[in-house]
């Protein structure tokens, strides 16, 4: 436990006795979920708070499944993972079917290895564990796809790997470079975690706003509105860094406002793969 902050120890002591009403069969100690709480805290936050703003019941079967504990994992299995269904694919591409997803889900997410823990063991609390769990099983969907898909022609890859670099984008690496890198892997940082989540998947994993819409119950046209708000935000923010960092003229910024704006859904992707 916690020493020396009365409010926390308070809200650590509360929300351990919530998970623990809540998932009455699992072996977890206070001490022991409060260590793995902490560490999934975000740094940037007053723990008081953040501690009130995370799931913590569902942390807390988390927690149990990555120590392994059998009523855990029964818990999670029949709560969470058996209602997991695929998401919709392509017409093109062969289904495939619940129980095996699962079955590959389990697979990935619950077993431990001598140098790693359970993969489970990286939910921080931060979003329901259900949304958590229906993005790990799109995540692995895409997997599967890449792993059965036909490689581009040698030619085609050729080709693209031989395309010239944009030139105003090269004038901006020129110039302003290094703070153009720097505000853009800030300001993507600074998205919360379910906007990290829907901006990994569309541009990284590749899935149709139908796709992501599926696992957050919402709309393709809802996932299309959050996806296009969230490049706005992206642009916003990485515009305000450089303002405050260059200290240009108005006309400046208003010039390096445009080459931001034609290359960010450029660098989404490469930066979501470091």
């Amino acid at each position: 436990m916690v020493r020396g902050d009365a409010r926390l120890e308070t809200k650590l002591a509360a929300v351990a006795d919530a998970g623990a009403r809540a998932w009455p069969k699992v072996k977890v100690t206070r001490e022991v979920f409060v260590k793995h709480l902490m560490g999934r805290l975000p740094t940037d936050v007053d723990p008081a708070i953040a501690v009130e703003a995370t799931h913590a019941s569902d942390l807390y079967l988390a927690c149990g499944c990555a120590l392994g504990d059998p009523a855990a994992l029964a818990d999670l299995d029949r709560t969470f993972i058996a209602q997991i269904m695929p998401p919709p694919t392509p017409p093109d591409v062969p289904p495939i079917a619940a129980e095996e997803l699962r079955q590959m889900l389990r697979a990935r997410l619950l077993v431990a290895t001598k140098s790693e823990p359970a993969r489970i063991a990286g939910y921080t609390g931060r979003g329901p564990l259900s949304i958590w769990l229906r993005v790990a099983a799109a995540r692995l969907v895409v997997d599967l796809r890449r792993s059965t898909r036909v490689s581009e022609p040698l030619d085609q890859q050729r080709s693209l790997k031989a395309a010239g670099p944009d030139p105003e984008m090269a004038y901006l690496k020129a110039r302003y470079g290094r703070e153009f890198e720097e505000a853009f892997e800030a300001s993507l940082a600074a998205l919360s975690a379910r906007e990290g989540s829907i901006i990994r998947l569309f541009h990284l994993e590749g899935m149709t706003n139908d796709g992501i819409g599926a696992l957050y119950k919402v709309t393709g046209r809802t996932v299309q509105r959050w996806v296009a708000e969230i490049r706005k935000k992206l642009l916003a923010e990485t515009h305000r860094r450089l303002a405050e960092r260059l200290r240009l003229t108005e006309k400046e910024m208003g010039s390096i406002y445009q080459l931001v704006q034609s290359q960010i859904a450029l660098n989404i992707p490469d930066r979501l793969r470091r």
